[in-house]
């Protein structure tokens, strides 16, 4: 069961490398917009398109596909 929602602000940022797994994060900050397809925490692969450069997506996820990625410069916040 994911852990409940924390509405606190982050407290630590770390690069996505996208295609590399990480441990599940609170929201993912997109630097460079585009296209995005997320590994969330329960294991679904939804495909966010056209997210807007400098915005945080409030998902929990573990994992940025690299195929068909065109948004960059990605960010989980933990």
């Amino acid at each position: 069961m994911p852990a409940p929602y924390d509405s606190s602000p982050a407290i630590q940022a770390v690069a996505v490398t996208p295609g590399t797994p990480f441990p599940a994060c609170r929201a993912l900050y997109i630097g460079t917009g585009g296209n995005f397809i997320p590994t969330l925490e329960n294991g679904g692969t939804p495909t966010f398109k056209n997210a807007q450069s400098g915005s945080i997506i409030p998902i929990r996820c573990t994992n940025v596909s690299a195929t068909d990625l065109t948004a960059a410069d990605i960010v989980a916040l933990y």
